[in-house]
């Protein structure tokens, strides 16, 4: 037995052939769920509503507090705020500068690339081979001397 979203138990019948349609079921509550959703978006727009027309009353009267037996309504006042909407358009005076920020993502990548070098580089049978290859990847990064290694440990890095 399943409770209606009112509180009050839902009867689940099967059909005549003994299987019940789920897909009903979900489609009914769907629909309810629906339902109650609009009546909660009206709730809140009855509400902001009345607000509004209690801010506006209270400021039309020149009262900046009402109190009743079940609440006190106070009107404050809002600071403004500047909106930017073409950031492009304000002059430079009025932007902070930031601090730098470590590019993640870049610094991981590089990181990726490195280490996949090295090991191509210890994977090198010819001893002579090998250690060019590792002087090449543990050579300072972003110091280009040519090598096409360094030119690819330099992108990664810089």
């Amino acid at each position: 037995m399943a409770f209606a979203p009112s509180g009050v138990p839902l009867q689940v019948t099967p059909s005549p052939s003994g299987a019940i349609s789920w897909e009903i079921l979900v489609d009914g509550a769907k629909a309810a769920l629906d339902k109650l959703q609009a009546c909660k978006r009206a709730a809140e727009n009855r509400f902001e509503l009345k607000r509004r027309l209690l801010a506006h009353t209270l400021q039309q009267i020149g009262l900046k507090s009402l109190r009743t037996p079940t609440a006190t309504l106070t009107l404050a006042e809002a600071s403004l705020k500047a909106i930017a909407v073409a950031p492009e358009d304000i002059p430079a005076c009025w932007w902070k500068p930031q601090p730098p920020k470590l590019d993640q993502d870049r610094l991981t990548k590089a990181i990726r690339t490195r280490d996949k070098a090295l090991k191509e580089a210890e994977a090198l049978t010819d001893p002579e081979e090998r250690g060019r290859a590792l002087a090449e990847v543990t050579a300072r990064p972003g110091s280009n001397r040519g090598r096409s290694s360094d030119r690819r440990l330099a992108a990664g890095l810089s």
